[in-house]
């Protein structure tokens, strides 16, 4: 199997586990029309709408200098370096909440 097909099988799996782990989440709370739009993607892409503008626009609010420092470059800069890394895993968690984003 090239190095390929096996990075996107585990990608695959990963997105697999991460939608069953929030799946058992959202059941146990009970809490289920919170949750009733919530889709995961690529961070690449714009299958729901704009990751990284998303993640320029807010990760601001609730990171800075005092406390996760924020990042020197802007996040779809991150993602394209590691993009190539076997390691890399890109996802985007959108998540409606009476009709906001």
């Amino acid at each position: 199997m090239s190095d390929v097909i096996y990075y996107y099988l585990l990608k695959e799996e990963a997105r697999r586990r991460t939608m069953n782990a929030i799946n058992k989440r959202v059941l146990k709370s009970g809490d289920m029309p919170n949750w009733d739009k919530t889709t995961l993607c690529s961070i690449v892409g714009q299958d729901v709408g704009n990751a990284f503008e998303f993640a320029n626009d807010e990760w601001p609010k609730y990171y800075g200098s005092d406390t996760h420092e924020g990042f020197e470059e802007p996040w779809e800069t991150l993602n394209y370096r590691y993009l190539p890394r076997k390691n890399h895993f890109d996802l985007a968690i959108w998540q409606e909440v009476n009709g906001v984003q």
